[in-house]
């Protein structure tokens, strides 16, 4: 009230009274009611989705370690593997310039090698039905079909 008395007689208010709990809406805060509104709306929507993404992504994760895990242990194999094909290379320079008579024996897999494919065989036996192909291929239907779809944002 003093506030107002103040401001009348400075001459910025009128003499009639401003009530301040009527709702004469203007442009700009109509405008924005309505797209607090249609966030409201979007923000809903976007949980939903969220809510069925999360349990996509965690079964993807896991299926990317699993293939990280697959990889890592074939690149200790492969590695086996070209270090076993350079020694028979180098054994068989070897026996040619020695003699002939004398006929090489063929190298056994090394314990290395033996125990990546042992590691590998286990992961895959222990871990491997939980993340079959199929299950991570592109999907065919939308995850979405039973979430409502974006509103279309009308800006008035």
């Amino acid at each position: 009230d003093r506030l107002a008395r103040e401001l009348r007689y400075i001459g910025i208010l009128d003499d009639h009274d401003v009530d301040w709990a009527d709702r004469q809406d203007d442009e700009v805060s109509a405008a924005l009611r309505h797209l607090q509104r249609q966030l409201r709306v979007q923000t809903e929507i976007n949980k939903q989705r969220c809510a069925r993404l999360l349990p996509v992504a965690r079964e993807h994760l896991g299926q990317q370690e699993y293939v990280q895990v697959i990889d890592e242990l074939d690149k200790q194999v492969e590695q086996c593997y070209l270090k076993r094909h350079r020694l028979t290379k180098s054994r068989k320079r070897k026996s040619h310039a020695v003699a002939a008579a004398a006929a090489p024996k063929s190298a056994g897999l090394s314990e290395n090698a033996l125990n990546a494919m042992d590691r590998r065989r286990r992961v895959i036996d222990a871990i491997g039905h939980l993340f079959p192909p199929e299950k991570f291929d592109l999907p065919t239907t939308p995850l979405f079909t039973d979430i409502a779809p974006n509103p279309s944002l009308d800006l008035k």
